[in-house]
């Protein structure tokens, strides 16, 4: 049932805009999330609280930046030229990084290296982003509440935070309501 929250009524009140590729993407979320194990009131919110500050609110799947600042980072598998303008952050999660696009490449059986802007695509972000979640076992953050460490292993650090806790606070709101008109 929680589910059910993710509609379009409930993302243009949370989200203003509703372009037309989030159409699918609601359907998208409604089927793929359960199977990820994002089902409770927490986990939904954690996730599109993290999900809506990486994108600005649903606006955009590709970083602002031009990416340079990844150049030359073996961290993230950035050793050829021009690696970081090729693998800056896409999607809901903002994947980066050469090693990351070869890694959720193979997962999903997807050329994302040979083809980065794959990850532009609404299902596609939106796999590699409940591929990153359970890899990193951010349910069990979820259930705990706790978005700090939701978002250290999203971001590395607690870049943006209040931005994130205003995210989450808006949909957990949202989401009550629209809960409790359900009774």
């Amino acid at each position: 049932m929680s589910i059910k929250f993710i509609n379009r009524q409930n993302w243009i009140s949370l989200f203003g805009k509703f372009p037309s590729f989030q159409v699918e993407l609601i359907q998208d979320m409604q089927d793929l999330l359960p199977c990820s194990g994002i089902y409770s009131r927490e986990r939904i919110c954690h996730f599109l609280g993290q999900l809506a500050h990486e994108t600005g609110g649903f606006q955009w799947l590709e970083e602002l930046t031009s990416g340079e600042q990844y150049n030359n980072r073996p961290d993230l598998g950035n050793t050829q030229p021009n690696d970081g303008q090729r693998f800056k952050g896409r999607g809901f999660i903002q994947l980066t990084g050469r090693y990351n696009y070869r890694q959720y490449g193979k997962l999903l059986d997807l050329p994302l290296e040979t083809n980065p802007e794959l990850a532009l695509k609404p299902r596609i972000a939106l796999k590699i982003a409940l591929l990153y979640w359970n890899f990193n076992d951010l349910n069990y953050w979820a259930d705990k509440g706790d978005l700090e460490r939701i978002t250290r292993a999203i971001n590395g650090g607690l870049n943006n935070l209040q931005d994130r806790w205003n995210w989450l606070n808006k949909i957990m709101t949202t989401y009550d309501k629209w809960y409790n008109a359900l009774k």
